[in-house]
């Protein structure tokens, strides 16, 4: 049916644009069967831009006071429909939790449009989430690494090299993942340990030359955008049709549609089973 068919290139899809997926999957074609991963580095040594962000949003939602409904106004006019200015002016509208910071930095859609979504697909309004539910000790950098410790790299990032890695038949192994590590460095000071471009990792080992050293961070970087408008642009907009959030960004459309592929997969598994 066209549906199954829709499914079976859905999960080619999301196979093939997965960097973990074709990072193991080169490697075990190279002939390697064990590897090591640089996960975690970010995470305990404040590699990420939100080490930066998230303190800055949290600065600024203290700072504005009792103006940030005007702030969040002229974020509307000056930003439009942008994402990541939507979320910004959901944070400036709330109470300035660190959870409510972090989400809102690194969340795909406003929490409006998430309730609105998740009302669509399961037929009930989500209660509003509690941001205050969870304190933190420590301030800054320590805060955003215990989150994106906890959330990005425990609940995506081990899951997603762990599924993948063994998918291949390569070995992964992941030495900054380390308890005894992780111990050590909670006892050097905040501003030292996440000095920027991860100083104190680099200073750690001295064999790594200079040309890397002053090289400029960057990612994975793969066509995402391109790939949907000229290989699936019929199948994503099938699968965004008549949904109450209209995606703004590739990776929007994209959750939107693995979310009606999740939901898909869920009826008719349920079908089966009454079968």
């Amino acid at each position: 049916s066209s549906r199954r068919r829709h499914t079976r290139y859905w999960r080619d899809w999301s196979s093939d644009v997965c960097s973990s997926d074709l990072v193991c999957r080169l490697a075990r074609k190279c002939g390697t069967k064990v590897a090591l991963s640089g996960q975690g580095g970010d995470e305990l040594f404040g590699g990420y831009p939100s080490f930066k962000t998230i303190p800055g949003w949290r600065s600024m939602h203290r700072a504005l006071g009792p103006l940030r409904g005007v702030a969040s106004g002229m974020l509307k006019v000056l930003a439009g429909e942008n994402p990541r200015y939507m979320r910004l002016r959901d944070f400036l509208q709330g109470g300035g939790n660190w959870l409510e910071a972090y989400h809102c930095r690194r969340g795909i859609f406003t929490e409006a449009d998430a309730a609105k979504l998740a009302e669509d697909f399961t037929g009930r309004r989500p209660a509003p989430i509690d941001w205050d539910a969870q304190d933190f000790e420590g301030e800054g950098a320590e805060v955003v690494a215990h989150l994106e410790t906890k959330k990005y790299m425990r609940n995506q990032l081990l899951r997603d090299s762990d599924v993948f890695s063994m998918a291949h038949g390569v070995e992964l192994r992941v030495p900054f993942v380390d308890r005894d590590l992780l111990e050590a460095l909670n006892e050097v000071p905040s501003d030292v340990r996440y000095r920027p471009h991860k100083d104190l990792l680099i200073a750690a080992v001295p064999e790594i030359p200079d040309w890397l050293k002053h090289n400029r961070k960057k990612g994975f970087a793969f066509p995402f955008e391109k790939w949907m408008r000229n290989g699936f642009a019929d199948i994503l907009r099938q699968a965004c049709a008549g949904v109450p959030v209209v995606p703004k960004t590739w990776y929007q459309t994209w959750a939107i549609a693995m979310l009606q592929l999740a939901t898909q997969q869920s009826l008719e598994a349920s079908s089966e089973r009454k079968v």
